[in-house]
């Protein structure tokens, strides 16, 4: 698989359907220093390194941006993030993509340099490709399509886990610097750390 900048057999899906209920307001309309979003940070990114942006989100959620194509709806209410992913690679799949470049909505210190670094080592080695900062973060990773059928055997069965998911399926980790994996998730992980 070759993916040239931007890519056209890898579509970017912004995870952005869970209920933000640590942060007590969505985490779409967060805004960075310099008055973004971080739905309009994290689009704008996709956009320079990926074909196609989509949105994924639950079916009350109204999220849009002019560079999105595509907005996907979890067929599953509160199903978390492996209902996005799922429903996202059934329609990556298709409309004919190889795979899929996740990224969740709450990792602001991503840059394009991050992606790029991803998409790399996954055309070295085309499998299951994620993030590994302190730990591993599989919501920031490359899916290939081909990972649909297990995928949905998985949900069918209730089982929601990404992580869990991915440690027991063949895939590689690929180290991201910190504080890029720094996640938002509560008002106080707004502030900058000492």
């Amino acid at each position: 698989m070759t993916f040239p900048y931007p890519s056209n057999g890898l579509v970017g899906v912004v995870l952005c359907g869970g209920r933000s209920r640590r942060m007590g307001t969505d985490k779409a309309t967060l805004k960075t220093d310099d008055d973004q979003t971080f739905l309009h940070l994290t689009v704008t990114r996709l956009t320079e390194i990926c074909a196609e942006v989509w949105i994924s989100q639950q079916a009350d959620q109204a999220w849009t941006h002019p560079d999105a194509t595509r907005s996907i709806i979890d067929p599953l209410l509160d199903g978390g993030p492996m209902i996005g992913i799922c429903e996202s690679l059934r329609q990556a799949q298709a409309a004919g993509q190889e795979a899929v470049l996740f990224c969740p909505i709450d990792l602001p210190e991503l840059k394009v340099d991050h992606f790029r670094t991803l998409i790399d080592r996954f055309q070295q080695q085309p499998v299951l490709t994620v993030a590994q900062f302190d730990r591993m973060q599989p919501l920031l990773g490359i899916y290939p399509t081909r990972y649909l059928d297990d995928i949905q055997s998985e949900v069918a069965q209730g089982h929601y886990g990404v992580t869990r998911w991915v440690n027991g399926i063949e895939h590689q980790a690929v180290a991201l610097p910190w504080p890029v994996g720094r996640n938002v998730n509560r008002p106080d992980d707004l502030v900058e750390p000492d």
